[in-house]
């Protein structure tokens, strides 16, 4: 698993061999000699983007982590990023959040400008390399939170489908705000910032749940479940949805390998 990495691979990664790998020019046939060993998977063509969202609480942190640690266990190469990122638009935002929050005009437009830093830097170069990204936020964050700040949600969607791509799956971790606010407050000491909010979670809540019922990839899990089950079922909406395509290419033996490591 890489953090924020943009780097291509170059450790040898302690993950099943299948014999037969989708290479990066798109050609899916016996893996070179050199690969053999390693054993990865790389998606033909291009790879996939996993959206983890929900409000804050929701452990979408832990998923992004222990959805790549399965999904590497399984012999695919993942990049676990996150919104805000730690670039310098990111980082401004993450000082706005502790001291008070800027206007909204501003915020959104550090918000734009930190997601199209992040796809040209780091999540489109891994998709080309053909890895699965998990990112932890994603735009439809943007749209939430802005939303909830009086913007328009549509327009919110177009201008970030226009700088950003889609995801291939985008996973929803919906919990009570209430019990949300009760992780906030004993896992920090410091008071809760302008964005965890009881009535800030309260609308944004609704917005998420709204976005996963009108995108088409979107699925909403319940997040007062244990993180193993929610995991599971990440990797069931994977399997069933944009995966299921990619793991077609395999032979049997392989795919069964597969399947059968990400549902252990």
């Amino acid at each position: 698993m890489r953090v924020t990495s943009c780097a291509a691979p170059t450790a040898v990664r302690n993950v099943p061999s299948f014999g037969r790998v989708a290479l990066r020019d798109g050609h899916s046939g016996p893996d070179p000699p050199a690969r053999r060993e390693y054993g990865l998977i790389l998606l033909e063509n291009r790879g996939l983007l996993i959206a983890i969202e929900g409000i804050d609480g929701s452990g979408k942190s832990t998923q992004a982590t222990q959805l790549s640690r399965l999904l590497e266990g399984a012999g695919f190469v993942t990049e676990v990023t996150r919104e805000p990122t730690a670039g310098q638009y990111g980082l401004e935002l993450r000082r706005s959040a502790r001291a008070g929050r800027l206007p909204r005009e501003r915020e959104l437009e550090l918000f734009m400008l930190d997601r199209r830093e992040h796809v040209e830097a780091c999540i489109e170069p891994a998709l080309q390399r053909g890895e699965i990204v998990i990112t932890d936020r994603y735009y439809f964050s943007t749209v939430a939170y802005q939303g909830a700040r009086g913007f328009e949600h549509t327009q919110l969607l177009r201008d970030n489908e226009a700088i950003a791509p889609k995801p291939d799956l985008l996973c929803v971790i919906d919990l009570p705000v209430q019990l949300a606010v009760e992780r906030i407050e004993q896992g920090r000491r410091e008071t809760r910032t302008a964005f965890e909010q009881t009535a800030m979670l309260t609308t944004c809540r609704d917005i998420f749940l709204g976005l996963a019922e009108t995108t088409p990839c979107g699925v909403v899990i319940d997040g007062e479940q244990s993180p193993e089950l929610i995991t599971q079922r990440i990797a069931m909406a994977l399997l069933e949805g944009p995966l299921s395509s990619h793991l077609g290419r395999l032979g049997e033996a392989d795919r069964e390998a597969v399947v059968s490591a990400l549902l252990r």
